[in-house]
C-alpha cells in the first residue's frame, strides 16, 4: 500500500492505491490421529473394564427418556470415541529396518571397505582376489538378511489366513 504525495484530492487527502491477494483454499488435510493398540486392549482385562466403566459413565447421565434411536446412537458413538481417547494406548511407530543396519551386513560391508583399502594401495592379484571375495561375502550378508525377512513376512501371512479361517 502507498500513496501518491503529488496526486491530491483535498487540502489534506492523498490518493491511497492498495494491492489485496485473498485466497480461498481450503486446508489440504487434517493430520491423522495416531492409531489405536487395539491389540493391546484385548488382551489387558484392566483396559477393559476401565475401558467399559468410561463408556458407561459418559453414556448413562446423558439419557433422556423421549431421545430418537438417532440421537442415542450419536451419543454412544461420541462416549466410545472419548472412552477410548482416555483409556486405550496409541500404537507405538515402528520404524522399518533396513537391511543395510543389520550387525551382518554392516560386518561384511567393513570387511568390503579394509579389503578395498589394501586394493588400492597394493595392487596385487592376491588382494584384488580377496576383495572379489570380501565382495562375494557381502552379497551374501544381504540376501541372507532380505530372506530372512521376506520368510517370517510369509509366516506372518500364513498365520493371518489360519486365524481367518471360518
Amino acid at each position: 500500500m502507498f500513496g501518491h504525495p503529488s496526486e491530491s484530492v483535498g487540502p489534506d487527502h492523498r490518493i491511497v492505491v492498495a494491492r489485496v491477494r485473498l485466497s480461498l483454499r481450503e486446508k489440504k488435510t487434517e493430520p491423522r490421529k495416531g492409531q489405536y493398540d487395539w491389540n493391546l486392549f484385548k488382551n489387558s482385562r484392566v483396559l477393559q473394564e476401565q475401558y467399559t466403566v468410561e463408556v458407561h459413565n459418559r453414556f448413562q447421565p446423558l439419557q433422556e427418556l423421549e431421545e430418537s434411536a438417532t440421537g442415542r446412537y450419536e451419543r454412544f458413538i461420541k462416549a466410545t470415541q472419548e472412552a477410548a481417547e482416555k483409556v486405550v494406548p496409541l500404537k507405538k511407530k515402528r520404524r522399518k529396518t533396513r537391511h543395510s543396519e543389520d550387525l551382518r551386513v554392516a560386518k561384511a560391508r567393513h570387511e568390503l571397505n579394509n579389503m578395498y583399502g589394501q586394493y588400492k594401495e597394493n595392487t596385487t592379484e592376491v588382494n584384488r582376489q580377496e576383495y572379489s571375495q570380501a565382495k562375494k561375502k557381502f552379497k551374501a550378508a544381504y540376501i541372507t538378511v532380505e530372506e530372512e525377512e521376506l520368510s517370517s513376512k510369509i509366516g506372518e501371512v500364513e498365520k493371518a489366513h489360519l486365524n481367518c479361517k471360518h
